[in-house]
């Protein structure tokens, strides 16, 4: 299982990512290319058979966001940083 956790913002969004031991960060921009480049990467992880878990925080964008990551069947928990 790998976790993702995402800092999502109106023109970019940070990831951290734990991966057994590993924990690594990214940044994206909200752009068309970001999405593509953040959806290849994790694609890619999931084609060598890992299961992808990201938790995003709730704002404006999130819907887009977690709509296009489940399409690429990708869950995704959509957290409310109020309650959390």
């Amino acid at each position: 299982m790998i976790y993702v956790g995402v800092d999502l913002h109106k023109t970019q969004f940070t990831i951290c990512v734990r991966e057994g031991g590993v924990v690594w960060f990214k940044q994206y921009s909200t752009r068309e290319a970001g999405y593509e480049g953040f959806l290849y990467q994790m694609t890619g992880l999931q084609r060598t058979g890992e299961t992808i878990r990201v938790g995003v925080e709730s704002t404006g964008n999130t819907r887009y966001f977690k709509n296009r990551l489940e399409a690429a069947g990708i869950e995704v928990i959509v957290i409310n940083t109020l309650k959390f």
